[in-house]
C-alpha cells in the first residue's frame, strides 16, 4: 500500500495488485478479507491525520459491491464524525477504471493517546504483585 494522499481527516491509499490477494485462484478475484483489512487500514489512516497516532478498531463492516478483479485499486477514506472518544470512518475502494468495489465504516477508538492510559489486565496479580 502507498498513501497518496493525506490531508486532515482524509486519505487516499494506492494499493497495488498482488498474485496472493486471490481467493479462487480460477476466477482470480480478491478475497473479501483482503479488501476488509484495505478498509480498516484506511480508516485508520484517515484517523490518524487528526490523532497524530494509529487508532484501535472497535467495530467495522464491509459492504462487497463487485469482484475484484487483478489490478490496482484506489481506497479513499475520509472522517465523518470525530468526538473525544469514537471516531467514524468511510472508506471506498476503486478499480483504477473508476469501478467501486467495496465499501465500510469503521469506528477507532480516539480517546486514549498514551498506552499508560491503558486499564491494567484484568488477570490475576503475580506473585512479586500480591501484597499480601
Amino acid at each position: 500500500m502507498k498513501l497518496i494522499r493525506a490531508t486532515d481527516g482524509e486519505v487516499d491509499i494506492l494499493v497495488p495488485w498482488r498474485e496472493e490477494f486471490i481467493s479462487n485462484p480460477d476466477a482470480r478475484f480478491m478475497h473479501g478479507g483482503v479488501l476488509a483489512a484495505i478498509v480498516d487500514t484506511a480508516g485508520s489512516f484517515a484517523t490518524a491525520t487528526r490523532l497524530g497516532r494509529p487508532p484501535q478498531t472497535i467495530d467495522m463492516r464491509v459492504d462487497y459491491h463487485s469482484t475484484a478483479r487483478p489490478g490496482d485499486f484506489v481506497a479513499r477514506s475520509r472522517i465523518i464524525r470525530m468526538g473525544r472518544t469514537i471516531a467514524t470512518a468511510d472508506t471506498e475502494i476503486f478499480s483504477l477504471d473508476n469501478k467501486l468495489v467495496a465499501s465500510g465504516r469503521g469506528t477507532y477508538l480516539a480517546a486514549i493517546t498514551d498506552m499508560s492510559q491503558l486499564p491494567r489486565s484484568a488477570s490475576p496479580p503475580h506473585k512479586e504483585d500480591d501484597p499480601g
